[in-house]
Parts: structure tokens; C-alpha cells; sequence
């Protein structure tokens, strides 16, 4: 602004008429401001007095802070020593400048006056001037006018507030200080009232919460606290105001409404008569569950089974586990400091080591199953696992060594191969094992130019002395067999169970006389298991078939040897047992005829070459027939009429059983409904099922259809078991008889003897019939022992309310016995011969 500019804009805007009352001036020590804001007046009247005017100055002068005057100029006319010491320069040097000369840095009182002026006011508070030396002060300017409104001057009063701008600069500097150092704290800042009400908080509680400042204000602290825990941050809130200072761990509800646990301390404090609470909650969340975790390796590394080894750069024992010292048996201090690492046995050569370390350079990283040794010298199988660890920078911190104890573990492995590869009874090799080791054999013979055999040893009458005597018995029996087949046998020899009553004997390296050599062990053998064998006090005889193959004359493969070696048992079973064979060609033959017949029997059942006969059994007491028993029969186009003995168990080995069974049901039930329908009403007919029908799946539910599709009642059919069908596995037997039971058929034991197994199974069994074995009907006729055995059955089974059927009775002399012992029903030639379903029913129709 130039000085023209500055004239215009101090020039009054017309004539004032209002006197001059100039306004007081601030004085802080009240002692010239009067006489200063009384100035004009006294220089009006210094014209008069002198002394008067003399007194201004000297107030004038006196005053603590710097006054000058100017005209409206801006030229300085006056100022007092306080001003020429703000200004550091003599009242010569300023008179007559424009003050903004003097104070550069400030344009305060200038900017005062023109408000004053424009506004018609004669004081306005002006800005602060700043010094040359950096002092701040406030200026406060009034103008002076005339009577007439002329303007006269202007006085500026200047206080000195640079201390106090600099204490609020301070203030300033520490308010934004603690406000950054609290917004950014790793957690959050609160204050709040009496009422838990927040009435300071920083940023942090904004995010945590996702609460607006609004809606923060409005928000209780207990009101983010997670509800299980604000019982207890209520009572340390209690304490807080109570005692000063309170500190806990709480848990508090997130924006995502997760829950996070923090630690909060609080401190009260009091503004005038208002009490509040100043805290700080820091997240410890990671905290606690690192905490956890540590606990939790600890509790790992302390409680693991294994043994724990940490090494440190150099390989030296740092820290070890209990279970360390309980495998090893070296104590804490017998261990760590030093470098004897895995306690390793010495049985190891120098290539396992440099292998470890190999793949320890290369993979960071070895496992494997090694040996070590306790600290007794005990030497024992280790699965080590040992690994490499870095630090941040790269470097190998530690080496960590986890290893079990496997003593236990190789000796289970161990049993689970014998038990795998072993039978269990006898403890010989099984058949996997014994054709391995026979494929084996038969790859080296053929090397060497060497000869072997195989030899089938069956034992003879087995299953008589199994049923009799019990499974028991028959295990025990089978034990012997096996040890004195071992006994006859070489140490290289290898002697295998089957199954059953079934062993193979593999004998290699035969080089000269060959046949002499297998010839000798047969015989052997067939005259061991001769001999009588004690059985828990009974002597007991058997006899064995054996059949004997030879390699490479009877077959080059494994197939051909058991084949044909299982041809020469068979044959030496038909030529009258207790004898051992070699495989001839003629047994070839009679393989091939066998297997023919087998193809004709599998044509049978497709081709409808089966029929039923059916025998009448006749009720003793009153001579009457009241049931049949159903008999197969097959009508062979090549054959003509095959008898059940001689395709039965034919059909058993091939599986065929089960199919035919299921025809023989069915074919009955149709008859029994055809009959019925002739008005033969209360006919039944007794089925046999073979011991593999009877273990089928789903047994009782075919029975059960069958008998819907034909509506036939149920108490027109019984089912006759053998007495080993139901006897090999008695728990199973008794459940599927129950379920037949509760369907409302009959049920019989056929051929059934004296045993003790069958008596201890017998009363659990719901049966109804017991049909007596032909061998003893044949000879009560003549045989005392066979009539005692026969009326103590008949006696036996009228004990357990069952009826006793005397099967094959062929004599006047065998039905008379019957008679006379009580016996139920009877059936058999003399009664009458199987029957066709026409003659039954004119035979019951007739009767």
C-alpha cells in the first residue's frame, strides 16, 4: 500500500460532529494508563500548562510497555523508551519513518487503524508484531480526531506476549506429541467417567470396535467387553475407582464380532469435583496363544514317547526328553555338552554315517531304521529322524534327532509275517509260504540240474475222530501230526498245512537215486502216523494217503507238481489208504475222466437231468406214513441213472451244491403244493442241506420265498443238517437254526452219533428230530454194542423232547428192535424204497 493510498484510507468519510472519548487503554499495572487515555485532552491543555504536559510525558515515558504515535502519515511522533528498546535504535532514527520501517515483520497496527477508521471506532485490536529479534507483541491502536472529526494521530499501545506464545507453542507441540504418541500406540487409549460412558479414546478403539467417534460416545466400555467376562471387568472397574489403579486380562468383541483378549490397565484421576479413568488395553492375543504353544511343546517334548535330542551348530547335546533318558539310560548330565549325538551302536560302518550326513547336507533332512546302543551296552533298533534347522540368516542353528525305541515294534512286524505266512494251529508254513518257497525251488533246480518232490499227505478217517471227539481233539491231533511229519522229514525240507486234514511236504537238492531217497521218507511217514496217538489220555489210530510228485518227470511248473501230486493221493486213497503213490499217466487218465464227469454234472443242472424220489418214514406207534424224505436223483443221457454217492461230492468240491440245493427247494415246495391240492394236506417232507447251503447268505429268506411263491404252510417242510454242518462253527450254526426255527419248519440232526462236542452243543440247538446213523441201524441186529449205543441215543433224545428217526433199516430184526426201544419213525428199504411224487400220493391216499 503506498502512502497516498494509506492517506485515503485513514481520511474520515465526512464530518463528525461526536466528541472525543478515547477508550482505556489495558494497563496491567494501573498506574499511567489514566493519564495516557486522557492525552488529548491534556495536550489541549498543554498549551495553557506546561507542567501538565510534562506530567504526560514523564507517564508517557515511564510506561512498562512500548507506545508510539503517528500521524497520518504513518510517521512516527512519539515513542517511549520501551518501544526504542524493542526497536534497538535511538528516537532520532525513527522520528519521521513510517513505523513499518521500524518493525518490518508486522503490519498490525496499520491494519488496526484502518479497521477503527472505517468503522467510525476509536480503538480495534490490532495483530501481533513480531521484532527483529523474533519478540512477539500485541498491539492494541486507537485514533485520536478533533472536535470537528479531523483526525489528529494515532496512539499504539504494544504488550509483550512472547513468552506466552511461546508456552502455547509448547503446549501445542506437546498436545500434538501425545496425540501422535496415543494414536499410534500398539493398542487402545480410553477415558471414561463414573458411568463406564467413553469420553476420550484414540483411533485404534475406532477400528477394533467399528464404532463411529458418535457412537463411541454414546458406548459403554463394559459394552464391547465379551459377555462372559463383564462380571470381572466390572469389578476391575470398581477397583479402579476405588483403589487407583486396577490391571486384567479380558476378552473384548471385534467388528467382525470375533473376540480378541487384551490386557487393560487404568489409572483414575480427578478434573474439579469429576472423577474418571484413564487406560490403555494392548491385544495380547498372539501373545497368549504363543504362550499356549510354548506350553504345548513343552508339554510335547516332555510327554512324547520318543526320544528327543537337540544339538546345537557344532553338534553338541543341548537339550534331551525324559523319554531319552528312559531309552537310553544316560542322564541329563551325562549327555548334553557333549558330541556322542545319537549314541549310535558300533555295529555300523562308516558308509551308513557318511550317508546320513550326505543326505543331511544335500535334504536338510535323513530318516531311517539304524541301531543304538544304551548306555548297558544293550544294543536295539532305532527309526531315527533327524533334520537340519537355519536361522533367519541362512545359518545352521541346530540338528534335532527324534528317534524311537522299535524292539517292540520289529518283534510285532515279526509275528504278524509268521502269522501271515504260518499256520496257526500247527505252527508249519502256510500255503502262500509253501508255493513261494516251491516257485523258489523249482527256479534253482533248474540251474543245477538237480531233482524234487512234492508230496500230498492226507490223513485218513480225520473228520470221524473230529466229530466224535470234538474240534479240540482234532486240533490236538493235528499238532502231533505236524511234529512227526517234522520228524520224518530233513531240517531243509519244508513241511506245509493246507487246510484241514491236508499237508504238502516239498523236498529239493535230490541228485542221485532220488526216488529211493522220497520212497524211504514216504514210508516213513505212512508208518508214523500209524502208530497210536494219546489224546489227552485216549489213544487214537489213524492212517495217511500220500501221493508223491517229482520234478522235472511229472511237471516242470508248480500248477503241474501240485496237481499231480494231489492225482497219486487221491489214488492212493482209492486203492485202500494208509499207502503212499507215485503220479503215474493212469492216474492222468482217471484226472481226465474225473474232469468229464465234472463238465457232465455242471451240463446236469441246465439240461434238467435231475429228478426227486421221495422215502417214506413211518411212525412206529402207529404204522403210519406221515412224512417223506426228498432224494436226488440224476438221469444222465451218457450215464444213465448216477446214485447221490457218486455225484454229491463231486457237486460239493465244484461248488454245484448250492445251485442244486436251491432247485431241490424249490422243486419240493412246487410238490407239496401239488399234493395239496390232491388233498394231501398234512404231508411232510424233510430236505437236506448240505454244510454249504447252510453257511449261504440269505438262507432263511430263500426258504421263505419258496414257500410264498407256492403257499405252502411251513410245517410242511424240514430241513436235515449234518451233524458237522452244524457242529464247525456252533455259535453261527445256532443263530441260522433259530432263524429257520422261527419261520415254523422242522429241523433234524442227520447221522447222528454219540460225541461229546455234539452233546455239549446239542441242547442249544433248536431241533426237533435226531436221525439215527444207518452204521448202527445195520448192526443192532447183531452187534451188542450197536444196540447199547442206539437205545442210549433213543433214550437221549426222548430226555430232550425230540423224536428219534432209525435210518436204513433194511430187516424185520432192525424194525423190531426199534419197536421195542421206543424208537419214533424209521425209514428204509424194508419200510419201502424211494418212492416217484405219483406212487406217494396214491400210496398216502390209499392209506
Amino acid at each position: 500500500m503506498t502512502a497516498n493510498q494509506r492517506k485515503r484510507a485513514l481520511a474520515p468519510s465526512g464530518p463528525r460532529k461526536t466528541k472525543v472519548e478515547p477508550p482505556t487503554l489495558c494497563d496491567p499495572q494501573a498506574t499511567i494508563a489514566p493519564e495516557l487515555c486522557a492525552y488529548p485532552d491534556q495536550v489541549r491543555r498543554s498549551r495553557e500548562t506546561e507542567e501538565a504536559l510534562h506530567q504526560v510525558v514523564d507517564a508517557f515515558n515511564a510506561f512498562r510497555d512500548p507506545i508510539f504515535i503517528h500521524d497520518s502519515e504513518f510517521r512516527i511522533l512519539r515513542a517511549n523508551p520501551a518501544y526504542l528498546a524493542c526497536a534497538r535504535q535511538p528516537l532520532r532514527n525513527i522520528l519521521g519513518k513510517p513505523y513499518w520501517q521500524v518493525f518490518p515483520k508486522g503490519d498490525g497496527p496499520l491494519a488496526s487503524c484502518l479497521k477503527a477508521l472505517q468503522r467510525g471506532s476509536m480503538m480495534e485490536e490490532a495483530e501481533n508484531v513480531a521484532t527483529e529479534s523474533n519478540e512477539v507483541f500485541h498491539s492494541r491502536a486507537f485514533a485520536v480526531q478533533a472536535d470537528n472529526g479531523d483526525y489528529l494521530y494515532s496512539v499504539h499501545l504494544l504488550e509483550d506476549i512472547t513468552e506466552r506464545i511461546r508456552m502455547e507453542e509448547a503446549l501445542r507441540q506437546e498436545k500434538m506429541l501425545s496425540e501422535a504418541t496415543i494414536g499410534s500406540a500398539p493398542g487402545f487409549f480410553f477415558v471414561v467417567d463414573r458411568e463406564g460412558r467413553h469420553v476420550r479414546w484414540n483411533g485404534y478403539l475406532n477400528k477394533m470396535t467399528g464404532l463411529s467417534d458418535e457412537k463411541l460416545r454414546e458406548t459403554a466400555l463394559l459394552q464391547i467387553v465379551h459377555e462372559g467376562d463383564k462380571l470381572f471387568a466390572a469389578a476391575k472397574m470398581q477397583e479402579a475407582f476405588g483403589g487407583g489403579y486396577a490391571q486384567g486380562e479380558m476378552r473384548l468383541v471385534t467388528v467382525d464380532k470375533g473376540v480378541r483378549d487384551f490386557s487393560i490397565s487404568a489409572r483414575r484421576f480427578a478434573v474439579d469435583d469429576a472423577t474418571y479413568l484413564a487406560g490403555f488395553g494392548v491385544d495380547v492375543t498372539e501373545q497368549k496363544r504363543a504362550v499356549a504353544q510354548l506350553q504345548l511343546d513343552a508339554q510335547v517334548f516332555n510327554g512324547a514317547t520318543e526320544s528327543i535330542l537337540i544339538m546345537d551348530a557344532e553338534k553338541r547335546v543341548i537339550q534331551v526328553n525324559p523319554a531319552f533318558i528312559a531309552i537310553t539310560g544316560y542322564t541329563p548330565q551325562e549327555t548334553i555338552g557333549k558330541k556322542r549325538w545319537l549314541l549310535l551302536a558300533r555295529v555300523h560302518d562308516k558308509a551308513t554315517y557318511r550317508a546320513i550326513w550326505k543326505a543331511l547336507r544335500r535334504h536338510d533332512h535323513w530318516r531311517g531304521e539304524i541301531h543304538g546302543q544304551r548306555k548297558n551296552g544293550e544294543v536295539y533298533p532305532m527309526l531315527l529322524n533327524i533334520s537340519r534347522v537355519h536361522n533367519a540368516q541362512g545359518e545352521i542353528s541346530n540338528y534335532i534327532a527324534i528317534f524311537s525305541d522299535i524292539t517292540d515294534l520289529k518283534r510285532s512286524h515279526e509275528q504278524m509275517e509268521h502269522m501271515a505266512t504260518h499256520d496257526r494251529l500247527t505252527g508249519l508254513p502256510n500255503r502262500n509260504l509253501f508255493y513261494d518257497r516251491l516257485q523258489h525251488s523249482l527256479d534253482k533246480v533248474a540251474r543245477h540240474d538237480e531233482h524234487l518232490a512234492v508230496m500230498f499227505v492226507d490223513l485218513d478217517n480225520f473228520k470221524a475222530i473230529n466229530d466224535t471227539l470234538g474240534h479240540e481233539m482234532g486240533d490236538l491231533l493235528l499238532r502231533q501230526v505236524a511234529e512227526r511229519l517234522q520228524a520224518c522229514t530233513r531240517k531243509q525240507d519244508t513241511i506245509a498245512r493246507l487246510g484241514g486234514d491236508e499237508f504238502t511236504i516239498l523236498t529239493e537238492s535230490l541228485k542221485t537215486a532220488f526216488e529211493d531217497v522220497i520212497s524211504t521218507t514216504a514210508q516213513r511217514i505212512v508208518a508214523s502216523l500209524a502208530a497210536p496217538f494219546d489224546l489227552g489220555g485216549r489213544e487214537v489210530h489213524i492212517s495217511a494217503s500220500v501221493g508223491i510228485a517229482l520234478y522235472p518227470k511229472d511237471g516242470k511248473n508248480l500248477s503241474a507238481l501240485l496237481k499231480r501230486a494231489d492225482m497219486a493221493m487221491y489214488n492212493a486213497k482209492e486203492i485202500g489208504k494208509n499207502n503212499y503213490q507215485f503220479f503215474t499217466e493212469e492216474m492222468n487218465i482217471r484226472a481226465a475222466e474225473r474232469m468229464a464227469f465234472e463238465s457232465d454234472l455242471r451240463g446236469a443242472l441246465k439240461g434238467g437231468e435231475f429228478f426227486l424220489e421221495y422215502q417214506p418214514q413211518m411212525q412206529l406207534g402207529s404204522s403210519r406214513i406221515v412224512a417223506v424224505e426228498a432224494l436226488l436223483r440224476w438221469q444222465s443221457p451218457k450215464r444213465g441213472l448216477v446214485l447221490p454217492e457218486r455225484f454229491i461230492p463231486v457237486a460239493e468240491v465244484m461248488g454245484l451244491i448250492v445251485p442244486i440245493g436251491e432247485w431241490v427247494l424249490q422243486s419240493v415246495c412246487r410238490q407239496i403244493r401239488e399234493w395239496t391240492s390232491q388233498g394231501l394236506r398234512d404231508i411232510r417232507v424233510a430236505i437236506n442241506l448240505s454244510s454249504r447251503q447252510f453257511r449261504q447268505d440269505g438262507l432263511a429268506e430263500a426258504i421263505r420265498r419258496a414257500m410264498e411263491k407256492n403257499r405252502i404252510p411251513a410245517a410242511n417242510l424240514e430241513f436235515e443238517l449234518s451233524e458237522s454242518a452244524v457242529m464247525d462253527d456252533a455259535e453261527s450254526a445256532a443263530k441260522i437254526l433259530q432263524q429257520l426255527k422261527d419261520m415254523g419248519v422242522r429241523l433234524a440232526i442227520d447221522d447222528f452219533v454219540i460225541g461229546y462236542s455234539s452233546l455239549q452243543h446239542l441242547k442249544r440247538f433248536p431241533i426237533d428230530n435226531l436221525k439215527l446213523d444207518s452204521h448202527f441201524t445195520q448192526g443192532v441186529a447183531t452187534d451188542a454194542g450197536d444196540q447199547v449205543i442206539a437205545a442210549a441215543i433213543i433214550a437221549m433224545g426222548h430226555s430232550m423232547k425230540l423224536d428219534v428217526i432209525a435210518k436204513g433199516v433194511e430187516t424185520q430184526q432192525q424194525l423190531e428192535f426199534f419197536q421195542n426201544n421206543g424208537c419214533d419213525l424209521a425209514q428204509g428199504f424194508f419200510i419201502n424204497r424211494p418212492l416217484s411224487p405219483e406212487h406217494v400220493a396214491t400210496m398216502i391216499g390209499h392209506a
